[in-house]
């Protein structure tokens, strides 16, 4: 009885540490320094202005972070934020040198929306606002990009999206953008080492099951 008591107390804490330690998020970091695109809203400005056009805002670096594959800092080329006001979908197109089969461009983000996007706007500048979590339908991310980092079938969750801008005429309304960002924080998978915990864990006790059974009959 004393060997049962260890063997599943034994078990008890490999299956309790395998489950307790955590997986490593993934981040994919989307930022621009670059000056260019077309941010406008409605009047009058203010805080939570409805943004009515968002086009060709310029996106020049990717960060890649935690991913089980091809971690690093890339180059996108004419990576470019766009938003339809019409479909309330908001995507991120171009192409990204150094990862395979992301040489042309195409549709790497698609982030669907239930409502438009709003802005903190004056008559001298903009910065663009996080949707809120309720608001955001659905993320779809190229199956290329990834397969390219290891992680095909981890959903997303978008955790920062920003345009900062700059107005275009003495009244406000239609700015420029002069950097944005936008953060993708994949869901933590169990890392391997807490899964060899878990298994050995199910493994330990099943035979110690096993045993008891085969005692009983």
């Amino acid at each position: 009885m004393k060997c049962s008591i260890s063997v599943s107390a034994f078990c008890a804490a490999l299956l309790f540490i395998g489950f307790a330690a955590p997986g490593q998020a993934t981040t994919l970091s989307f930022t621009s320094a670059l000056t260019g695109g077309d941010l406008t809203t409605s009047f009058p400005l203010g805080a939570n202005d409805p943004v009515t056009g968002l086009v060709d805002v310029p996106f020049d670096t990717l960060v890649v972070s935690g991913a089980p594959l091809n971690n690093g800092t890339y180059t996108p080329l004419f990576l470019q934020m766009n938003f339809n006001t019409t479909t309330d979908v908001l995507t991120l197109t171009g192409s990204i040198a150094g990862l395979s089969g992301l040489a042309a461009s195409s549709t790497l983000v698609s982030i669907q929306l239930s409502g438009g996007l709003t802005a903190n706007t004056s008559t001298s500048a903009s910065s663009l606002n996080l949707p809120s979590p309720a608001t955001i339908t659905s993320i779809t991310i190229s199956s290329v990009l990834l397969a390219d980092l290891g992680l095909t079938g981890v959903p997303a969750t978008l955790t920062g999206l920003t345009d900062i801008g700059q107005s275009c005429c003495a009244d406000g309304g239609n700015y420029v953008s002069t950097s944005a960002s936008l953060d993708l924080t994949m869901n933590a998978v169990p890392e391997p080492g807490s899964l060899l915990l878990v298994l050995s864990g199910l493994f330990v006790l099943g035979l110690t099951l096993r045993k008891r059974t085969s005692t009983i009959g």
